[in-house]
């Protein structure tokens, strides 16, 4: 049975330092550039960690609760609240998306992102903040860019199943934007 590697934070930490960089956000910045995956591949097979396959040229992420070997396609709610028509997987460029999705463990509620090149937004509603949603430790896998297509909010799509190159653990404390409290205008009679 196939598994994913997930780089062990010690790694993750010698890495970031050997490149300046000041944590997790700033790590997935700059391996989603052109040619910088192939240098954590590098790292880690210096450190006694095997990625598989050889390193895409570019990557994107995609921010889970649990840890995955393969992101298959499903159905997702849109912007609009309905239910999308077809199956797929979705990926962003932006770290702080990924982390966000990661680390949210959304039982009621909602939960918003607006990511365009300017930055990044993340928003919960207020029946997140008072009921049992909490935010959690999560995984960002890195999936090949190859397999996805542009849609909009930073997001990309593939309408097949992706393995995963491999994981990095995450923590709501990772995340460089903070979390705004979308508060809906009172109803009046």
């Amino acid at each position: 049975m196939q598994h994913t590697t997930v780089i062990p934070p010690k790694i993750l930490a010698a890495f970031n330092t050997r490149h300046r960089l000041p944590g997790t956000v700033a790590f997935l910045d700059f391996i989603k550039n052109p040619g910088n995956m192939a240098l954590l591949y590098d790292f880690c097979k210096s450190q006694g960690v095997a990625l598989p396959k050889r390193a895409p040229r570019r990557v994107l992420f995609h921010g889970s609760r649990g840890l995955h070997t393969t992101l298959t396609p499903h159905v997702s709610i849109g912007r609009s609240g309905k239910t999308e028509k077809e199956h797929r997987v979705y990926a962003t460029d932006d770290p702080n998306y990924a982390v966000f999705l990661a680390v949210l463990d959304l039982k009621n509620g909602s939960a918003a992102v607006h990511a365009s090149p300017e930055g990044t937004a993340l928003a919960v509603d207020l029946e997140f903040v008072n009921g049992p949603s909490q935010l959690k430790s999560g995984y960002v896998h890195l999936v090949a860019a190859r397999y996805f297509k542009k849609a909009d909010n930073r997001e990309y799509t593939a309408n097949r199943p992706v393995e995963v190159l491999c994981a990095i653990p995450v923590i709501p404390a990772d995340l460089t934007v903070p979390i705004h409290i979308q508060i809906k205008p009172r109803q009046h009679p």
